[in-house]
């Protein structure tokens, strides 16, 4: 039987970006037993913090179906191989070497303790704005809070995917743009 083979636009993190995202499920997510080809070879920008929204998708088609993202360009292969949610599909790590990436992983809906330890050790202080202990502390625990409401409220099994990206605007400007933090759909 022929593989099916779908086209990923670019994706951006914007209204159009998690709509492509939900199209592509909408498209495949009724498929059962099949070989599935994602060619990426016109996505010519993927936010990296976009992992987490295409690997819950991927991760539920995936559940019925073999699926494999292939043909990146060199660029966006690269974003994607630095933020590790590539090592799934068979591509080898490919080091940070800007210290950006808040690299995307999978929790079970159990592992809140896992989850903290991979902010603690990604959520880097020098890309955070300058705040107020008390203001960073809020900071840290709205992020467990989501953590905590998706866990409590979604009732997956595909578990909670999440990423991000620092952002070093310049010297007197800095952000931290942790990206999505999804549950299954």
């Amino acid at each position: 039987m022929e593989p099916i083979c779908v086209k990923l636009p670019e994706i951006r993190c914007n209204l159009e970006g998690f709509s492509r995202l939900a199209d592509l499920y909408a498209d495949l997510r009724h498929e059962a037993l099949e070989s599935i080809l994602i060619d990426c070879s016109g996505t010519n920008w993927f936010h990296a913090n976009m992992s987490a929204p295409f690997g819950v998708i991927l991760d539920h088609i995936a559940s019925l179906n073999h699926v494999r993202p292939f043909n990146f360009p060199q660029k966006v292969e690269q974003i994607l191989r630095r933020n590790n949610f590539l090592l799934g599909y068979r591509y080898e790590k490919m080091q940070d070497i800007y210290h950006t990436a808040i690299p995307y992983q999978r929790f079970a809906i159990n592992e809140h303790n896992s989850f903290a330890l991979h902010i603690a050790e990604h959520l880097q202080p020098n890309y955070v704005p300058e705040m107020s202990a008390e203001l960073k502390n809020r900071f840290v625990q709205s992020i467990h809070e989501i953590f905590a409401n998706s866990a409590m409220h979604s009732e997956t099994s595909h578990g909670i995917h999440v990423c991000g990206r620092h952002c070093n605007v310049n010297a007197a400007q800095s952000r931290c743009w942790f990206g999505a933090l999804v549950q299954a759909v």
